[in-house]
């Protein structure tokens, strides 16, 4: 009777089981979504190639058509040294099966369940032929799109705070009044110009050919990168430099394929706030100003920069309104009640330009009310003190409302725009003991390198005080008063460099797109600059007749605030200070920060003709001067800089000495020789010495370090990389168009002769592996949006006439996008 009871149980458990099979088939069947929201990248199946919309089919030209920058490359390809974030090395072939778009295709088709957002060109087809559709293989599941979720903590529309109100003050004049040159002189200018605006072409060529509708194009392999989000950062990042250099068909094709972006979704569960607000959102405002705003025929880069705020929106629905830098935007997630916890000072304090103009051109002030109350978070920080009076420590934390909350260690994320390298970093020179050097910026993770979103769920900040809003279960939005922006818990780092730099860089510029009228501003940045005047600038002992200045590092003691260390560092990320002391200059009639522009600016001048390459490294650190006053490149010291183990290392050889003749003593005695040894490795006699070579002495270890690159004056190279950066040039720029003088033209010109001696790569441009190298460029597979976007653009604009964007009615956020001021 059990075996029979046995049997009747499994035969019910097989036809439970295949009536679950089928009502699961027949409910999959059901889920599938529609054309449009179905849309995904396809990987090509075997045999065959990728399927992937090209800037010809957008703008209706042939597939026949050669496209510029389609051969392979002939540089050796080094994944390894890419920066982080995710690498799609989809390889594209010289012949490309693409799908048939036309110009007039709507690309405006809404999706349902997405409260409006525009829907991407969905001309695409969902497999290529032979999907595993037609194989009756399992289809992939279907693509969860954001929709805006319930506000968990609103605001009473009262309490929103609007864009301040009156005229615009009366700015004083910024760009210098630039008399007619002369003929030689300009045919000698537009003739550089073109140049640069040739390498422009060859660039956006190369990424349209390759990396199409992808964040990156990889230079050397010509696959493509989606480090952030997929939706397209180099398009998106380049649109005002194809228009400011008069690429007006290519920037016609790139922006009606920006209109199809689909923001909803994304492969990568979580959005880095800064990276896209300063490149899509920056990126589509300064199109949209550029291309001439509501008089111009691309009004519908306003309404994508909405679509994309819509979603940021997001990260300020906390308790007190501070953003999470790291969005998990899926609505399983988005829905949820969340609370900031930590952010980088730069990440924080760089969303205020973008949203304001947003604000300004929309006429929603909720845009600027999320921004406003950061703004006045870290007045009421400066209010209670900082270490640094003026400047603000690099991690923050943002997850309480009282002045008694304990912090979490926060550790900021890096900030691809100016921040440290995450990963890949390439050293040579040893760390300084001596000088007041210290050994920052060793290989491995950082304080810039580590996001926060990361940190483990255990190690969230507690508050002594009241309990938070939404974490007690109350709904409503929070009224935690001024006091919401803490240090994080540890030693404070302060400096202008990556993760700090852009919210310094922000005040001016901020200032002056609300025409004036916010003075919270100014003090802002004249507190900055008077604190790193007093505290961060040093002279450094170089060679030469240089006046030149660069800012420190300082490190203090949270508890006590004893200085710890001061790193006296040269960083290609800082060199945008010596613009932003220009514009301030200008902007508030401070002469000082005209005078230290110069001397900024010059500094990176110095470090990009240091090297053999006549590039500058990534980051290094260099000796100062006793003083402020300029002083003598003392030799000695130098070497004692570059060499940590100077002390000891004329010991070793004496030792070494003492032992070699002892060992021939030993021989001539006639002992035998233990030292060596007579082996037979693949039917050759070989000699292997287990004698130690003789140790170099002091003045050869430098003179081995001299001839491997090492620049004079340079202590130690932390990262040897030229990354495609623009902060020199951009100073440059800064200090071209405020002085006048025309010095800057030659020396930005220098400088772009030796990147592009360097860094050119069949399709556009490459990172160099190092800036030492004596005997030929290696480059990496690694050409960041800014390229195009920012140093390639401010190399244009150094050679254009002065009324391309005018400093006196055009203000660039951290990406060099422009934004129109107010009249």
């Amino acid at each position: 009777m059990p075996r029979f009871r046995h049997k009747w149980l499994a035969l019910v458990a097989v036809l439970v089981f295949f009536w679950l099979y089928h009502g699961f088939q027949n409910f999959e069947d059901a889920q599938q979504p529609s054309f449009a929201a179905a849309r995904q990248k396809q990987s090509p199946l075997t045999g065959q190639d990728k399927t992937t919309t090209t800037p010809d089919q957008v703008s209706g030209k042939s597939n026949n058509e050669k496209k510029a920058g389609a051969e392979k490359p002939l540089i050796e390809v080094h994944p390894h040294g890419q920066d982080g974030g995710k690498q799609t090395t989809s390889v594209d072939t010289a012949s490309k099966s693409v799908p048939t778009v036309s110009p007039s295709q709507d690309l405006n088709t809404t999706r349902q369940g997405t409260q409006g957002l525009k829907e991407p060109n969905s001309g695409i087809p969902l497999e290529p032929t032979g999907s595993k559709e037609a194989q009756g293989l399992p289809l992939a599941p279907a693509k969860v799109h954001w929709t805006k979720p319930r506000e968990r903590y609103p605001l009473p529309k009262e309490s929103i705070i609007t864009l301040p109100t009156g005229t615009p003050k009366k700015m004083p004049r910024i760009q210098h009044h630039f008399s007619a040159e002369s003929e030689a002189a300009k045919q000698k200018r537009l003739q550089r110009q073109a140049i640069v605006k040739d390498e422009i072409r060859r660039s956006w060529a190369g990424y349209s050919a390759h990396a199409w509708m992808h964040d990156e194009l990889l230079p050397l392999s010509n696959g493509s990168g989606d480090a952030f989000c997929g939706w397209a950062a180099t398009l998106v990042d380049s649109l005002d430099t194809l228009w400011i250099a008069g690429l007006k068909d290519e920037f016609d094709v790139a922006a009606k394929a920006a209109k199809g972006i689909d923001f909803t979704y994304s492969d990568s569960s979580s959005i880095p706030v800064f990276e896209v607000t300063i490149r899509y959102l920056g990126g589509l405002l300064g199109a949209y100003d550029i291309s001439g705003g509501p008089s111009g025929h691309y009004k519908f880069l306003l309404d994508k920069a909405t679509e994309l705020a819509e979603i940021l929106m997001g990260i300020f629905d906390t308790p007190n309104r501070m953003p999470v830098m790291y969005y998990r935007w899926k609505p399983e997630e988005a829905s949820r009640r969340h609370r900031a916890e930590g952010a980088g000072i730069a990440e924080l304090a760089s969303l205020s330009m973008e949203f304001t103009r947003l604000a300004q051109l929309t006429g929603q002030p909720r845009y600027y009310d999320a921004i406003d109350r950061i703004t006045n978070g870290l007045i009421a920080m400066q209010k209670r003190g900082t270490l640094i009076p003026g400047l603000f420590p690099e991690n923050l934390d943002l997850s309480a409302c009282s002045a008694t909350a304990t912090g979490q260690t926060v550790e900021s994320p890096r900030l691809q725009r100016r921040q440290s390298v995450v990963e890949g970093q390439h050293e040579s020179g040893v760390a300084l003991a001596a000088n007041g050097l210290t050994a920052e910026g060793s290989r491995g993770p950082s304080a810039s390198n580590t996001s926060a979103s990361n940190l483990s769920a255990s190690n969230t900040s507690t508050s002594k005080s009241k309990g938070l809003p939404g974490v007690n279960g109350n709904d409503a939005a929070s009224d935690c008063g001024p006091d919401i922006i803490f240090p994080a818990r540890g030693a404070q780092r302060f400096h202008l460099g990556g993760a700090q730099d852009s919210a310094y860089e922000y005040f001016g510029k901020e200032y002056l797109l609300l025409g004036g009228k916010e003075t919270k501003y100014q003090k802002l940045y004249e507190d900055t600059v008077d604190a790193a005047n007093k505290n961060l600038m040093f002279r450094p002992m170089i060679a030469g007749d240089w006046d030149i200045i660069f800012p420190a590092v300082v490190k203090k003691d949270a508890s006590s605030g004893a200085t710890k260390d001061v790193e006296y560092e040269v960083s290609h990320l800082t060199c945008f200070v010596g613009g932003m002391y220009a514009l301030g200059g200008k902007l508030f009639g401070r002469e000082k920060d005209l005078s230290y522009a110069e001397k900024l600016t010059n500094g990176c001048v110095w470090a990009y003709q240091s090297t053999g390459s006549g590039l500058m490294p990534d980051s290094g650190n260099v000796l100062p001067c006793p003083t402020f006053a300029q002083c003598e490149f003392n030799e000695t010291l130098w070497g004692q800089a570059i060499d940590p183990l100077h002390a000891d290392r004329d010991k070793q050889v004496l030792d070494w000495d003492k032992s070699e003749a002892e060992r021939m003593q030993t021989k001539t005695d006639g002992s035998e020789d233990t030292h060596g040894q007579l082996s037979v490795k693949h039917g050759e006699d070989h000699i292997h010495s287990t004698r130690a070579e003789k140790p170099l002495t002091h003045k050869e270890f430098v003179q081995k370090q001299v001839e491997n690159g090492m620049p004079r004056g340079f202590s130690r190279i932390k990262d040897e990389r030229y990354q495609l950066r623009p902060e020199a040039i951009e100073s440059v720029w800064y200090m071209h168009r405020i002085t006048g003088d025309p010095s800057w033209l030659d020396k930005g010109w220098a400088m772009y002769e030796a990147m592009m001696r360097s860094v050119r790569t069949p399709a556009a441009a490459g990172t160099v592996a190092s800036v030492l190298a004596k005997d030929g460029t290696r480059l990496l597979d690694n050409m960041q949006s800014f390229w195009i976007a920012e140093t390639l653009k401010y190399y244009y604009l150094l050679f254009s006439e002065p009324n391309v964007l005018s400093l006196d009615e055009w203000v660039l956020n951290t990406e060099a996008h422009p934004f129109k001021l107010e009249s």
